[in-house]
């Protein structure tokens, strides 16, 4: 996406980088180049390192190192590889990267799979990430499992031009003291239903609001003593409420996020407002196209800060070459990489450093949108998440019925006691 303006000119690494680099003084013999090791890096998605040059930077400055990246663009099948591969200690990289959404279930189920950073180095790396960030990667016993990379702080990315036809308000300002609640933005959507008419929806699916709202609890599916909560946690409760009355109010598009109706509602204004985490402006952009360039504008989202998504490294058990792993890991994550990841390609740091540098950048294609602010503020007042093995799995029941609200038009009582019965057949299979 365009870059990010205003933010500060970078160092592009430490002293030694800075060194390493003049004059080709990064040259290998040919008893160095015999001894090279080569670090596996296997990803999911788009994590922009090597997009942004990373990979390539680092190399110059450790001769001996060769990177090899493998991705899968689907993390849900990532995953799945991944799984069975810890399964069986074999065909694993030296660095794999892990969602957010899957770390829980790593850190309490298969945390003997991976090294622990604080053995190779990294004891300090998570040292000025959010503080629910490097918790998430922290076993019980202080083990540090993983480094955060990305975050994903909520906001409301919306068509300025929709709602201006619609005679509401487009002021991000305005707009934030309106859908201040959830309530409020269910019913500024009703509002703009009755002006747009058939065929204009509020927003895209109702299970995007129930993982946003959800993303902004401490406590969501698993209680602090590893209780399953899910039937009987009023915040679960209150976020079904609010996404099934979407449903039964027309309000959504009925399309998945990045799904091929997403894709294509994008591009021909299907909805006017969209749950947007940081990392989602870049596939607003790619999708909408520079047509739609100015007409989206970004505000911050109801209730309370939340997150949604992000992404962190982490180091098989298996790898022949931890300390360089580490080493990479290390210097993937740090400060300087995470600003150039955001000006480059849209990924919100975690990183506490790195976020004061962005705090001021503007998005031209969201109507220079202040977006550093907005994703800061949103990003510090998330909450320490109490996070269970199983609750990716749970929240799938949830998603899952909401969906078939919307497709198959069954009620949301029927849609929540489906979704209890899928969830206690998890957690009760344990």
């Amino acid at each position: 996406m365009p870059p990010f303006r205003p933010f500060r000119p970078l160092a592009l690494g430490a002293a030694a980088l800075a060194v390493c680099l003049a004059a080709g003084a990064c040259t290998l013999s040919d008893s160095d180049s015999a001894n090279r090791i080569t670090l596996t890096v296997d990803l999911f998605g788009s994590f922009g390192f090597k997009e942004a040059g990373l990979y390539d930077e680092y190399m110059k400055a450790h001769p001996n190192i060769v990177i090899k990246e493998s991705g899968t663009p689907d993390e849900g099948r990532y995953w799945k590889n991944l799984r069975n591969r810890l399964d069986s200690g074999t065909g694993l990289a030296d660095v794999q990267g892990l969602s957010a959404d899957r770390l829980a279930g790593v850190v309490r189920r298969r945390a003997g799979s991976f090294t622990d950073l604080r053995a190779v180095g990294l004891a300090a790396a998570d040292q000025g990430l959010l503080p629910w960030k490097s918790a998430a990667a922290t076993a019980g016993d202080g083990r540090v499992l993983a480094v955060g990379t990305d975050s994903g702080p909520e906001a409301i990315c919306y068509r300025t031009d929709l709602l201006k036809a619609a005679g509401l308000p487009t002021r991000r300002d305005k707009l934030a003291a309106k859908w201040s609640t959830w309530d409020g933005y269910l019913a500024l959507g009703r509002k703009y239903a009755a002006k747009a008419g058939p065929g204009h929806a509020w927003t895209d699916s109702a299970e995007s609001l129930f993982t946003a709202e959800m993303g902004q609890q401490r406590v969501r599916y698993t209680d602090e003593h590893g209780k399953p909560v899910h039937a009987d946690n009023p915040a679960v409760k209150t976020a079904w409420k609010h996404a099934a009355r979407l449903v039964e109010d027309r309000l959504t598009a009925k399309a998945p996020q990045n799904s091929a109706k997403w894709n294509k509602a994008l591009s021909s204004g299907g909805f006017a407002t969209v749950i947007c985490p940081a990392w989602m402006l870049d596939r607003i952009e790619a999708r909408a196209g520079d047509r739609y360039a100015g007409r989206w504008d970004v505000a911050p989202a109801p209730g309370r800060a939340g997150n949604v998504g992000g992404s962190y490294l982490a180091i098989p058990g298996t790898s022949k070459h931890p300390e360089e792993a580490a080493a990479l890991v290390e210097w993937l994550t740090a400060e300087q990489q995470q600003v150039r990841l955001f000006t480059r390609r849209g990924l919100f740091p975690s990183s506490q450093g790195a976020q004061a540098q962005v705090r001021l950048a503007q998005d031209p294609y969201f109507n220079n949108a202040p977006v550093g602010e907005i994703f800061t503020q949103a990003a510090a007042g998330t909450a320490v998440w109490v996070s269970g093995a199983d609750d990716t799995a749970v929240q799938r029941e949830f998603d899952d019925e909401l969906r078939a609200m919307e497709s198959a038009g069954i009620s949301r009582e029927t849609g929540w006691k489906r979704a209890l019965a899928g969830a206690d057949k998890i957690v009760g299979s344990r």
